[in-house]
């Protein structure tokens, strides 16, 4: 769910990490020529087309809502229609994801320093349901090895490429024992 990802310090320690990790955060950007308010509001939307897609879309953060709120009414949103999910959903959401973050930090300036300032610490997802806590901390590494070698400008990665480097910090959660297996990715 959402709150920001945990960030290894030099002791081993897990700490709270920037906010930018936060998929709830409230941060507009540009992803597939739409306006969005949350990487959550946009996942949750583009797993579906049409009416619901746009309703989702046009869900909007209110003065008073905290980030958290908001996120949990998306989400909420984007789990009532389940049956309607696009058919290649679960083959593609992990990339998807990938690609809205990827849109997020590229519009957002001020969100690559957040991240590039975790340094080479692991990072740790906020507990989360289906797996999320394991893909969001690879995606948020990948993001960051992105921001830090001045490839993010050169679009995201997709397919077998985008995999192979994900396996990579799958890898390193491995070791660190926080999975059991290689076969999220």
């Amino acid at each position: 769910m959402g709150g920001p990802c945990y960030v290894m310090n030099e002791e081993g320690k897990l700490e709270s990490g920037p906010s930018c990790t936060d998929n709830f955060q409230v941060v507009k950007f540009v992803y597939e020529g739409d306006e969005w308010h949350s990487v959550e509001q946009c996942f949750q939307a583009v797993k579906y087309e049409g009416p619901i897609r746009e309703m989702i879309r046009s869900t909007l953060p209110e003065g008073s809502k905290s980030e958290y709120m908001y996120g949990i009414d998306v989400w909420r949103l984007g789990q009532k229609y389940g049956q309607e999910r696009r058919p290649d959903w679960k083959e593609v959401k992990v990339e998807i994801m990938y690609k809205i973050n990827h849109a997020k930090y590229l519009q957002n300036p001020e969100l690559q320093e957040q991240l590039a300032s975790t340094g080479e610490g692991l990072i740790w997802g906020e507990a989360s349901t289906d797996n999320w806590q394991i893909w969001n901390s690879i995606i948020q590494m990948q993001l960051r090895k992105e921001i830090v070698e001045g490839k993010l400008e050169q679009g995201p990665l997709e397919g077998e490429p985008l995999k192979e480097a994900l396996r990579g910090y799958l890898q390193v959660l491995y070791q660190y024992d926080l999975v059991d297996s290689m076969e999220y990715v």
